[in-house]
């Protein structure tokens, strides 16, 4: 079963300005994939049309963009909202944290915005995130500020966040741009044995084609994305 199916996708955020023309593109249930290109190609327009973020029913776009059978063009904002809160854990490149809040407030805040996600969870909500963050080796921070926190523990905190509620789909954009080499294989292997955990399927998004060995399947997106090829 495809969790993603795109064909025929074109986008522009200006006319006569294409970003993405996309003829064709599956991944699989459960299927890590690893997406590079170089800065520019069009990788975090990608992801944000797959996640609904940005707009997919304007005159600018064009095309079937399919998210778990859900033709994400169809939706309207709040739909798309919606049906992302339920089903899409979202890992930022700057990971977007919420610096007034807590790490366990921070971890539970898509399923305080999404009740659909909330409901998913069969225990305590607190309970939840504190037994994943426990897992992802938070154990000691889940009541400070988010702030306090070193960059590699911020990092786990948005994957905690993203898989909280267990979404079918993980999308992770640049996450590792701040970290060394060392740093970065280590969160690798999180990122794959807590999705493996979840059984979703994860897009992995770097123009750092070191970490691409690791991944079920690899695709350049210059390759994909005929507006490259031009």
């Amino acid at each position: 079963m495809a969790a993603i199916s795109i064909r025929n996708l074109k986008f522009a955020y200006e006319k006569d300005n294409p970003v993405l023309d996309i003829p064709s593109l599956d991944i699989s249930s459960g299927e890590k994939v690893f997406l590079f290109g170089p800065s520019g190609s069009g990788k975090t327009t990608l992801l944000g049309l797959m996640a609904g973020v940005l707009e997919g029913s304007s005159n600018l776009f064009s095309g079937d963009l399919n998210i778990l059978d859900q033709n994400l063009a169809k939706l309207s904002v709040s739909q798309r909202d919606s049906f992302r809160g339920l089903h899409i854990g979202y890992i930022f490149q700057l990971f977007n944290l919420i610096p007034y809040l807590s790490v366990i407030e921070n971890i539970c805040l898509p399923c305080v915005i999404n009740s659909k996600r909330r409901a998913k969870i069969k225990c305590d909500l607190n309970r939840a995130a504190e037994d994943l963050a426990i897992e992802l080796g938070l154990k000691d921070f889940l009541h400070k500020p988010v702030l306090r926190l070193s960059v590699g523990q911020q990092q786990r905190v948005a994957v905690a966040r993203a898989l909280l509620g267990e979404p079918e789909i993980l999308i992770a954009d640049e996450p590792t741009s701040a970290l060394d080499a060392d740093h970065r294989q280590k969160f690798i292997e999180l990122l794959f044995e807590q999705a493996s955990r979840t059984r979703a399927t994860l897009i992995f998004v770097s123009h750092d084609q070191s970490l691409a060995k690791s991944f079920d399947r690899n695709l350049s997106l210059n390759e994909l994305n005929r507006v490259g090829a031009r």
